[in-house]
């Protein structure tokens, strides 16, 4: 059984050591896909391609902490429909007429 908390005395923690990335739309690069097929989800390593924060995740900060700039996508069957989203979200945000240039 799960103790009760106490919210009011626990003090709220946070990463420390680098700039957070400003809020906004980034173009990605995906530096390297690593499947776990035992556990059923493939791991996409990405980081800044261009603009003023190009190579963003390529500090000691970034290489500190890798899931910063990691994404895990199940495709268990319990997990399709998230993997189906979450796919469609990117292919939308890669449309041509979303993608300056093309």
């Amino acid at each position: 059984m799960i103790k009760p908390l106490n919210w009011n005395n626990i003090t709220a923690s946070a990463d420390t050591g680098f700039t957070p990335l400003p809020a906004g739309g980034y173009v990605a690069v995906i530096q390297n896909v690593i499947d776990n097929a035992a556990r059923e989800y493939v791991e996409v390593v990405y980081d800044i391609a261009e603009g003023e924060h190009k190579g963003y995740y390529s500090d000691e900060w970034g290489k500190a902490h890798p899931y910063a700039h990691h994404m895990f996508l199940s495709y268990k069957d319990t997990a399709l429909g998230m993997l189906k989203g979450r796919l469609e979200a990117i292919a939308a945000s890669n449309a041509p007429e979303r993608v300056p240039g093309r």
